[in-house]
């Protein structure tokens, strides 16, 4: 027993002589190949890094663009759903039932177009033009259609006016229609399926496999933020400018209301709903 704990003990320092050594080859490898990599090209991790903030950055605003489309469907769909909401009150035999159901609608309904118009403001930076193709002018006015209507329910109880709300539902389904068109026909095109026969050109333009053209590339050459341009920094501009010029008057409207005083005077002579329930 006591030869045996002898040997065990004379095999440990060999033992960790050779995990030492192994540890020791296997970390000289590594820096052998990080030297080399780095030795052929001594800008490679530089460019690892940016393409990967490159990539993030594009993912990002894609995944963005994309979840707008779905935010405008769902707003789109609820606001033309208004008269089915207001049968569906007469269903309910308690008033608080009632008041939940259309409190819901209403916040949802709306939620739906403040998202729209928060997300959608990354079409505002016109550096995103440049990352991916973006529709233009469609996208972009789009999102000023979207904050047009938002204002108008700022200032209008839209629910107790018809004709308001008749104006918001137009716009909303303008901005849906071209926000669509925008994502079918040039940001998610048909020309970027791979085996869909087009050709992609030196300058971005895009061809079909014999050199003539279709409704998807007349569509992409022609409003494709990346290929033309001028189109797009002119977009950039014009609803850039027309959105501030609404964001101003909702500044102007919460911050001096008096500006707005027959508008004003108008939506207290028209009580909303939720106060007409509380009278009862």
């Amino acid at each position: 027993m006591i030869k045996n704990n002898k040997m065990v003990r004379g095999y440990i320092p060999v033992a960790m002589i050779i995990v030492g050594a192994f540890i020791i080859s296997i970390l000289g490898a590594v820096h052998t190949i990080s030297f080399n990599v780095g030795h052929i090209n001594a800008t490679s991790a530089g460019n690892i890094s940016a393409g990967f903030v490159s990539g993030g950055s594009v993912y990002t605003e894609t995944t963005i663009a994309l979840t707008v489309t779905m935010l405008f469907l769902g707003a789109f769909s609820l606001q033309i759903a208004r008269n089915y909401f207001l049968r569906t009150l007469d269903k309910f035999t308690l008033r608080l039932g009632a008041d939940i159901w259309w409190l819901a609608y209403v916040m949802i309904r709306d939620g739906l177009m403040f998202g729209t118009l928060l997300l959608g403001f990354e079409l505002f930076y016109v550096g995103t033009f440049g990352d991916y193709p973006i529709a233009v002018p469609f996208m972009p006015l789009s999102i000023v259609l979207v904050a047009a209507a938002l204002l108008l329910k700022l200032i209008i109880d839209t629910d107790e006016n018809e004709t308001a709300n008749k104006v918001v539902t137009a716009l909303i389904a303008v901005a849906t229609f071209f926000y669509l068109t925008g994502v079918v026909f040039v940001t998610e095109s048909i020309v970027g399926y791979a085996n869909a026969g087009y050709v992609t050109l030196s300058n971005g333009s895009i061809t079909t496999s014999t050199g003539g053209s279709d409704i998807w590339t007349y569509m992409y050459n022609n409003f494709s933020s990346t290929v033309n341009t001028t189109l797009a920094v002119n977009s950039f501009y014009a609803c850039f400018t027309i959105i501030s010029i609404l964001g101003l008057i909702a500044f102007l409207y919460v911050v001096f209301p008096n500006i707005f005083s027959k508008a004003s005077s108008k939506k207290k002579e028209q009580p909303s709903t939720r106060k007409d329930v509380v009278k009862e």
